[in-house]
This record gives C-alpha cells, sequence and structure tokens, in this order.
C-alpha cells in the first residue's frame, strides 16, 4: 500500500458519514425507533474516526516526503516506523509526527475553543467502536449525541481538508 492511499481512504469514509449523518437527520424528522438512531450514530462515531487516522496517516508520511511509490510497510526513521506506530489505530500513538511539522490543526493539535465532550471524544476513539452497542464506553457513552458527533465530524472534514493540502 503507498501512503497516498491513505487519504484516499479518508475520503470514501468522509462520503459514508456525510449519507449517514443525512440518514440520521432523516430518521429524526420521521421520529424512527431509538435503535436504529443509536446504531447510525455508533457508525458514524466509529466511522468519523477512521477520517481522523486515514488522514493524519497521510499527513506523516506527506511531511516526512516519504517517497510517494514506496510501500507503508517500509517506512522506518529513527524516531517512528510503520510497525511501532502506523499499523495501530489510535492515532494519538502517533499524532504528534505530524503535529511537529504543521501545527494547527484544529482538534488535533489545537484545541482552543474546542468544547469537552468533542475532545473526549476524540482522545477516545479506537478502532473497538465498532463493537459497541449495548457495552459502549461509559465515559463516552452520554455523549455520543447527534451534536456532539455532528461537531466531531466537521472538525474531521476541517483536518482532512487542512492535511490534503500539505
Amino acid at each position: 500500500m503507498e501512503y497516498k492511499e491513505y487519504l484516499n481512504a479518508a475520503r470514501k469514509h468522509l462520503t459514508t458519514c456525510e449519507v449517514i449523518k443525512n440518514s440520521i437527520e432523516e430518521l429524526d424528522s420521521k421520529s424512527a425507533d431509538s435503535g436504529t438512531s443509536k446504531q447510525l450514530l455508533l457508525n458514524l462515531y466509529y466511522l468519523t474516526g477512521y477520517v481522523f487516522e486515514c488522514s493524519i496517516k497521510y499527513g506523516i508520511y506527506k511531511v516526512i516526503n516519504y517517497e510517494r511509490g514506496k510501500p507503508v510497510q517500509q517506512l522506518d526513521t529513527a524516531a517512528l516506523s510503520y510497525k511501532s506506530h502506523i499499523k495501530f489505530h489510535r492515532f494519538t500513538k502517533y499524532q504528534d509526527h505530524l503535529i511537529s511539522k504543521s501545527p494547527g490543526i484544529k482538534l488535533i493539535d489545537d484545541r482552543s475553543q474546542v468544547p469537552r465532550d468533542i475532545i473526549l471524544l476524540y482522545k477516545s476513539w479506537d478502532a473497538e467502536v465498532r463493537y459497541w452497542y449495548s457495552a459502549c464506553n461509559s465515559d463516552v457513552e452520554g455523549r455520543l449525541t447527534k451534536t456532539n458527533l455532528f461537531k466531531l465530524l466537521d472538525y474531521a472534514i476541517c483536518a482532512f481538508k487542512h492535511i490534503s493540502r500539505l
């Protein structure tokens, strides 16, 4: 896999997030059952996290001037490696490598005026969210509201746009 594929994956997840967001808004107007709404909100959270993850990974490769055609598994610098950092889902493990070269990305780096609930959702995200339904992370569960998740998605869109322009 080449690093530019991370940006394509982020774009794909972003498109899906927009469809889910529209579905949530549509369901609200029809007063659909809460089970369906909860499933859509959890999926929105899950895929929004992947927008951040894939965008950050692309950004890291871009700012370190990694060879475009070289497989990402061959990344190996003194401070960063695919096996020790990039292959993991928790972007808090490697986001500092992007921040050090491209600071000022809202929520990823610049948290001024970002609501605490959004910061917590961002920091708490992990791929295990895909398994959540009745057994959600208790710190996060009450914050998985439509308002918060739509804001988180807005920050993911801003991060994606910022990083794609690097």
